[in-house]
């Protein structure tokens, strides 16, 4: 004798789309944040836009509903290409500005 428990599909919904707002939520803060570091005056580093981007982009693989995984890999690898395009260029100026003296 097996007893069906209706609310069954609504918490494995409620569970699926908890898997996916987390790494959305971590995209977003890492695109947030790159943002924040590339606006003029912006004091805070770039390397936390980084780590987001790379932990949203890799919590993103697990199961879920494609479409927010989908904008978290977008959002991201968006984080990882600003935050590292902006160290790489600061990089590049403490180079040559050390190259000069």
């Amino acid at each position: 004798m097996t007893v069906f428990d209706s609310t069954a599909p609504a918490r494995a919904a409620k569970r699926l789309l908890g898997s996916a707002v987390v790494p959305l939520s971590l995209a977003l803060g890492g695109v947030a944040w790159g943002m924040a570091s590339l606006a003029p005056g912006g004091d805070v580093p770039a390397w936390p836009a980084v780590s987001l981007g790379v932990v949203a982009l890799a919590v993103s693989f697990r199961r879920g509903p494609a479409l927010p995984r989908a904008f978290a890999s977008l959002l991201g690898s968006t984080a990882i290409v600003a935050g590292g395009a902006q160290i790489a260029v600061l990089w590049a100026a403490a180079r040559a500005a050390e190259s000069y003296m």
